[in-house]
């Protein structure tokens, strides 16, 4: 079944040029990304777990641009996580708030 072209839309799920199997493939690759971020998001908040640091030294250890990495800091902290920005000479560094608890992001639910 294929989806009709709308005017304007360039948008790649309705182009009548994809088969069933193409849009499985792109459904694929969404739940891989998400399923990538996920891990990234655990690592990240194991990084600042063991102490932290500034972005670019996090972006380094991850392997992503720091602004990536302040993107995935706003949404963890936006998630509740009590992540703190602290300005030293060098930079912003980043640490769990010890005040304000301890939650984890997990991929998993918890049972």
């Amino acid at each position: 079944m294929l989806f009709p072209t709308f005017h304007g839309c360039s948008c790649v799920c309705r182009s009548p040029s994809l088969s069933n199997l193409d849009r499985l493939g792109e459904t694929r690759l969404l739940y891989s990304r998400s399923a990538a971020i996920a891990e990234r998001h655990d690592s990240l908040l194991g990084l600042i777990h063991r102490g932290g640091g500034s972005a670019t030294a996090l972006a380094e250890a991850l392997g992503v641009s720091p602004a990536t990495i302040n993107r995935d800091l706003s949404y963890l902290r936006s998630k509740g996580h009590p992540i703190r920005a602290r300005r030293s000479a060098a930079g912003w560094s980043y640490a769990m708030d010890a005040a304000g608890g301890t939650k984890r992001a997990t991929s998993e639910p918890r049972a």
